[in-house]
């Protein structure tokens, strides 16, 4: 195949022929714009002007009512450079947890951009929270 075969989905411009023979894109640069456009357009926060640190203040509150009501005592950060954004206390156990504020992508996968470092991650969607791997069962 040739790359005047295969047109990036983003600019319309050729692909490589040096790029894999199912890519998509042109470049890292087309594929990266054409995801932040899609996460804008699916964003539940897109109409409403708020910054993006209050966005994720809000999925993190959303996080500690659901752990609160669940039964576990929780913790919040004091900064942000923390490595978790909460801890919970679970049968004498403290985990933490990294709360990342997702989406859907096309395919109906939840979508999230993490590498993190604690026990739990918490993807908060506008209708549920997932937790990876799920809370512990309070004893």
């Amino acid at each position: 195949m040739t790359s005047i075969d295969r047109i990036c989905l983003e600019c319309g411009n050729g692909i490589p022929s040096k790029r894999r023979s199912n890519a998509k894109y042109c470049s890292s640069h087309c594929q990266a714009k054409r995801s932040a456009r899609f996460y804008r357009r699916n964003n539940p926060y897109r109409d409403i002007p708020i910054p993006t640190g209050t966005v994720g203040a809000i999925s993190e509150f959303r996080v500690v009512i659901d752990c609160l009501s669940k039964g576990y005592e929780v913790f919040r950060a004091c900064s942000p450079a923390c490595s978790c954004d909460l801890a919970i206390l679970a049968n004498g156990v403290l985990l933490r947890i990294e709360v990342k504020t997702s989406y859907r992508n096309q395919n109906g996968n939840v979508a999230t951009h993490s590498k993190i470092q604690a026990d739990i991650l918490a993807k908060v969607l506008p209708e549920v929270i997932i937790y990876e791997p799920p809370l512990p069962k309070i004893e």
